[in-house]
């Protein structure tokens, strides 16, 4: 259980430091965000905004490499941090502050959980993945976004039926009344756990999300098989103010 099988949801995983670059400028002591692109698939988005919806009412645990903490967008939303992985809160990956960053867009007065399970690589340990799942649902949030998890294959042969380990460990956070959406996984045509979870039970409250580009409207290459697609592309980041 302690070997990191886990992955971060990705077409550039097992490497250091993939998106700090993109997040924050040390020379310049600049942060950077993205800005709401014009496609058509952030409509939905948009339409909410004009409504007033922030997310004000919406606690979120964000599994993942951790979180940029100086970055204004997230010191402005972060409630706790705890780190599973020994490395500490710190995002040495820039995965998890990227996809909160793209989260914030959404609900940009929603409150952060910062759940660390993966490391500087994207990489992790079931054990974490669990403890960290276990943990968000005692803090009592209302929703769990997990962007990695672990092709499961049993003696080789059979997948998932959704009742690995980690899969429980989500059905039962579910059962609690939690949201949990979870990245499909890095290879077509399957679907990573606990995210597998949600293609066997679509009521089992456990959402499997896949990866489109915004750009072109089609799944993106390296993404598993999801309930629903959620946009990737080419964002621009301008500096924060």
């Amino acid at each position: 259980m302690d070997e990191k099988r886990v992955e971060i949801l990705d077409e550039i995983y097992d490497k250091k430091g993939t998106y700090l670059d993109q997040l924050y400028d040390p020379i310049a002591n600049k942060y950077f965000a993205p800005v709401l692109p014009s496609s058509l698939s952030f409509e939905g988005v948009r339409k909410m905004h004009k409504e007033g919806y922030s997310g004000s009412d919406v606690r979120v645990a964000i599994i993942d490499t951790g979180l940029m903490l100086n970055h204004p967008w997230i010191k402005r939303s972060l409630e706790e941090s705890v780190d599973f992985t020994g490395e500490g809160s710190e995002d040495l990956n820039g995965h998890g502050t990227m996809v909160t960053l793209l989260m914030l867009l959404t609900a940009p007065s929603s409150r952060l959980l910062n759940v660390k399970t993966m490391d500087a690589k994207g990489r992790g340990t079931e054990e974490d993945l669990i403890k960290g799942i276990q943990w968000s649902v005692k803090k009592g949030v209302k929703l769990i976004n997990l962007s990695g998890g672990v092709y499961h294959k049993k003696w080789g042969l059979l997948e998932c039926r959704g009742n690995c380990k980690i899969c429980q460990a989500a059905e039962s956070a579910a059962k609690s009344g939690v949201i949990v959406v979870a990245a499909a996984g890095n290879e077509p045509g399957k679907t990573y756990c606990p995210a597998k979870l949600g293609i066997i039970n679509k009521d089992s409250g456990v959402i499997s999300v896949g990866a489109y580009d915004f750009e072109t409207g089609k799944k993106s290459s390296y993404s598993g098989v999801g309930n629903v697609y959620g946009p990737v592309g080419k964002y621009r980041f301008v500096p924060v103010k």
